[in-house]
């Protein structure tokens, strides 16, 4: 819009001057149609027209013929609200880095808006929007004198965030990119995220379990980089890396030597994982096994005349069940007894076949697998039936056994 400036000339008796060229100067802007005179009226009234198109202050003089120049009251020239604009060049966010995902760190935007000759815009309502987080105050704010509106945003989850501003129905404009990261102040390990690859090892220092940990901030958001201590009660267990993963994972393995006999059981690997001072998560139980042992049964004296034998042993402290099938480890001081069979009762009282009739022995020594069904537990008493048809021959024989699970 035009400034129009009239300027009151006079004699020294007060009198209006007319027909006496005035000559204007300006700071800023131009004069319409270029002009920098104008002529008094018969009213001593010579009038100017100023307009600009770059906003700010200006001061404009007048100067009647040869005598003293008077100066105007300085005027300001605005952005134009009609040809308001926004381009991403002119949008800004701190910090351009990292921000955490507390919901209390935040980015701060900045939306310059400029009308068509570059000039800041003021009073102007900017509206904004976000895939991630929440924007304050509401999702408007009103550019200022300086034509910068501005908008804060925090958020919960750890992502790459867009945000987006726009004049009334005007096309979005994106904001550069920030990046929401989780918050290693809250890091745990929950215990869902503690996992094990399986229910058990053979305690024989080669067999391992595989542990994995996920660390998650208090919003859930995955965390690397962050270091995670192990601890067992049993066996050893060794961290696999130093430092969290991109999916905030890291692993552990675990190995056991714990020596088994006849009366040492099956025993339990009880691991835990933290996140420096946090307390330790308890990941599931791994059974230590104890590696397959071989028990000796009471000798069998007998000849062939004899009715059928059994000798018996009694196993304690294994926990579980035979897994699948056993070996039975038989040692006769006169081999090749075909006529001769051997059959093993478990602890569940019921009678397996280890070895027909009418098969040969032919060594002193054999080992038989016999195959259990499911369920049958390692400990109690076990017992070795055995009868020879041979009732030509009554020499007598020392049976051996053992049996191995």
């Amino acid at each position: 819009a035009a400034i129009t400036y009239t300027a009151l000339v006079k004699d020294a008796k007060g009198n209006p001057v007319k027909n006496l060229r005035v000559s204007w100067a300006t700071d800023r802007g131009t004069f319409a149609n270029g002009n920098t005179t104008s002529t008094t009226d018969n009213n001593g009234k010579a009038v100017i027209a100023l307009t600009s198109t770059q906003a700010g202050s200006a001061t404009v003089t007048a100067t009647p013929g040869t005598g003293s120049t008077a100066t105007a009251t300085p005027v300001s020239f605005t952005g134009d609200p009609a040809t308001a604009r926004l381009d991403s060049s002119n949008i800004s966010v701190l910090p351009n880095r990292s921000i955490v995902a507390n919901n209390v760190d935040q980015a701060t935007y900045s939306a310059l808006v400029k009308d068509v000759h570059d000039n800041p815009v003021a009073g102007v309502t900017v509206t904004w929007s976000t895939n991630n987080g929440t924007l304050a105050p509401a999702n408007q704010s009103v550019t200022g004198q300086d034509g910068v509106a501005t908008i804060r945003l925090t958020a919960t989850a750890a992502r790459v965030t867009q945000v987006s501003a726009k004049l009334g129905n005007t096309a979005a404009v994106n904001a550069p990119l920030v990046t929401f990261i989780g918050d290693q102040n809250t890091a745990r390990i929950n215990t869902g995220d503690l996992a094990v690859n399986k229910p058990s090892i053979v305690s024989n220092n080669v067999d391992v379990a595989l542990f994995t940990a996920q660390v998650k901030d208090v919003n859930g958001n995955l965390l690397p980089g962050v270091a995670v201590s192990w601890q067992t009660d049993k066996g050893v267990v060794t961290g696999m890396a130093p430092l969290t993963d991109n999916d905030g994972k890291v692993t552990a393995q675990l190995k056991a030597d714990i020596p088994g006999s006849a009366t040492s059981p099956d025993s339990v690997a009880r691991v835990t994982a933290k996140v420096g001072s946090a307390t330790p998560t308890n990941a599931p139980d791994v059974a230590l096994v104890v590696p397959p042992q071989s028990y000796r049964g009471t000798d069998i004296t007998y000849t062939t005349t004899d009715a059928p034998k059994s000798a018996q042993m009694t196993i304690s402290g294994r926990t579980g069940t035979v897994p699948g099938s056993i070996k039975v480890k038989v040692t006769i001081t006169s081999p090749n007894t075909s006529l001769a069979w051997f059959s093993i009762v478990a602890p569940n009282n019921v009678e397996y076949m280890v070895k027909p009739m009418g098969t040969a022995q032919p060594e002193a020594e054999k080992t038989y697998t016999v195959t259990l069904p499911s369920g049958v537990s390692k400990s109690g008493v076990w017992k070795l039936k055995m009868d020879d048809t041979n009732s030509n021959n009554s020499s007598e024989h020392i049976l051996k056994w053992n049996i191995t699970l």
